[in-house]
């Protein structure tokens, strides 16, 4: 009987030390939210969030806020936006981040507005963060403009026909799509348009990118 006592007593403690060991656990998670916001105070919509350098699946609401639960602090946060290019934040255990994307960050979106008639990217390997393509051109390539469902138009380009979809050549060859191209394999891209999108005829007629993947 007395051994009986005893065994249960046990197995009260081992229960009880089991759920406070699980509820630590819960309250140890980290949780951080803030609002991401440009140099002069709007909210940057729809930008995906990054947690040391992966990419999660939470993007900036139509306020630009956004809320994370995590099982460790992060190092650091980066936000993709489509619009404003990139922006790291180094993280220091703070709960509540305001992120603002100064005019430097920036630079990328000033760059898509730029007018281009023919662009040379210098050799240069593409960060791990772009997990597509797509990613990669609306943060890296100037001169074009990539929509939320991924279709990708020249800037400046006027269409005439119900297309307005450029023509695509990979590594010399023309290609249907580009949704398969590992964006960390990309060597260069250049922006044809205007007279010079004409040397490819019909097919030409919205404008060509030629990208140019490492062998």
């Amino acid at each position: 009987m007395m051994i009986t006592k005893k065994l249960i007593s046990y197995i009260i403690v081992a229960v009880l030390f089991s759920v406070s060991i699980g509820n630590a656990q819960k309250s140890s998670k980290t949780v951080i939210k803030g609002k991401v916001m440009d140099s002069i105070g709007r909210p940057v919509v729809n930008a995906s969030v990054f947690i040391d350098d992966k990419k999660m699946d939470v993007k900036t609401d139509d306020k630009g806020s956004f809320k994370l639960k995590l099982k460790k602090a992060p190092l650091k946060l980066m936000f993709l936006s489509s619009v404003y290019g990139v922006k790291e934040v180094a993280y220091n255990g703070e709960k509540d981040l305001e992120v603002i994307y100064v005019k430097d960050s920036m630079n990328i979106n000033l760059a898509l507005n730029q007018p281009v008639q023919k662009k040379k990217r210098k050799k240069e390997r593409a960060p791990m963060m772009f997990n597509t393509v797509y990613d990669y051109f609306r943060a890296r390539v100037s001169g074009v403009q990539v929509s939320a469902d991924n279709r990708v138009v020249i800037r400046g380009i006027t269409s005439f026909n119900s297309s307005t979809d450029p023509l695509f050549i990979v590594n010399g060859s023309p290609v249907s799509n580009i949704i398969d191209i590992d964006p960390n394999q990309i060597k260069s891209v250049t922006i044809i348009k205007d007279s010079k999108a004409a040397e490819y005829g019909v097919r030409g007629a919205n404008g060509v990118i030629i990208i140019n993947l490492m062998k």
